[in-house]
């Protein structure tokens, strides 16, 4: 995967590049929809929206002082052999929504679900800013309008991970706010 690949600027498209309420196919040399990391390097999925159970909470689990960004997360997760980002968003420090995957896409975040979930993270690692939570509001908002029987969840309450991420219960934030 590199910067001539189709796929590259299709991961790496900005926010208005990508109608995120779009389930479009993309078919580019007889494949169609995006690689999970679970799959072998030539097999491609399609995330289908009927099937989307859950809407899964992240964080990045970096410093809460570094102002990183979905092509940062790009690149970390390229290093990890995937190809490219997992999550379909991206939530900067400031509160800006970057796009990862699209949608359509399987994602690369949760382990076993990828293929009936929508991921989103948040960057830094506890200490996420107000207008992240703002942004996290809205995104889960539109996702449950279009997704109304999917669980929101963070990604430390799937049964199979010790992690914790995304460092708060996500559930309790989502009652408080009336989610």
């Amino acid at each position: 995967l590199n910067a001539a690949s189709p796929l590259w600027h299709l991961l790496t498209a900005k926010e208005n590049d990508i109608n995120n309420n779009s389930h479009i196919g993309i078919i580019y040399g007889g494949m169609m929809g995006a690689r999970c990391d679970e799959y072998e390097l030539d097999e491609w999925v399609m995330l289908k929206a009927e099937n989307i159970r859950y809407l899964v909470v992240h964080c990045a689990d970096t410093p809460d002082d570094q102002p990183l960004d979905a092509s940062d997360i790009h690149q970390m997760h390229l290093g990890f052999g995937w190809n490219g980002i997992g999550y379909h968003r991206v939530i900067c420090r400031d509160g800006r929504i970057e796009h990862g995957r699209p949608d359509y896409w399987v994602g690369a975040h949760v382990k076993g679900f990828n293929e009936v979930s929508l991921g989103v993270c948040l960057i830094g690692r506890q200490d996420f800013t107000d207008a992240q939570f703002a942004a996290l509001e809205n995104i889960l908002r539109d996702w449950r309008d279009a997704y109304p029987d999917a669980e929101i969840c963070g990604h430390r309450d799937f049964d199979y991970t010790d992690k914790t991420c995304p460092n708060f219960n996500v559930g309790q934030w989502c009652e408080k706010i009336g989610l």
